[in-house]
């Protein structure tokens, strides 16, 4: 479930975005962080949403964010 934005995974834009001065990211790269942002949090709360029927609420919200978020 790793969201990816063209040939970028979401987490690994955020990740590169957060890593470096502001000033030094593109406006193109900030655009993708923040559709990697949303792209992230539509397939959590997917995820979380389809996995609340069988898990309780803590346990399908912390495999969600594992399943989104590149692990």
């Amino acid at each position: 479930m790793d969201p990816q934005l063209g040939q970028y995974p979401a987490a690994s834009l955020l990740r590169a975005v957060a890593r470096k001065p502001i000033h030094t990211v593109d406006d193109e790269t900030l655009v993708l962080a923040d559709q990697a942002e949303k792209a992230i949090w539509q397939i959590r709360e997917g995820v979380r949403e389809f996995l609340s029927d069988t898990l309780a609420p803590e346990k399908a919200e912390e495999l969600a964010r594992l399943m989104s978020e590149g692990t």
